[in-house]
């Protein structure tokens, strides 16, 4: 039983010592171009399964690359919005 002690953690950082979920964070700001394809580095061992959550500043949308599969280290993402600033988590 969980008991409510589930974390993303305090901070967007992947070395939060409260974060107890195998996740993945990531900040940045997307290309200038908006649905350009973008890869992140990830640490997670294997392929990610979906995007838990995400806030951009400007109401962009992150969403997969339709082109580039992930990887057990890396994700590739799109932008709807150019240079959104962004918060990510996968898992």
């Amino acid at each position: 039983m969980l008991n409510g002690n589930v974390s993303y953690g305090d901070t967007m950082s992947n070395s939060d010592g409260n974060t107890n979920l195998n996740i993945a964070k990531f900040t940045g700001t997307s290309p200038v171009a908006p649905n350009t394809d973008f890869t992140l580095k990830h640490s997670l061992g294997r392929v990610p399964i979906t995007i838990v959550g995400q806030d951009t500043r400007d109401g962009a949308v992150l969403y997969r690359s339709p082109v580039t599969a992930w990887t057990k280290t890396t994700i590739t993402m799109r932008s709807t919005g150019a240079s959104s600033v962004y918060n990510l988590i996968v898992a």
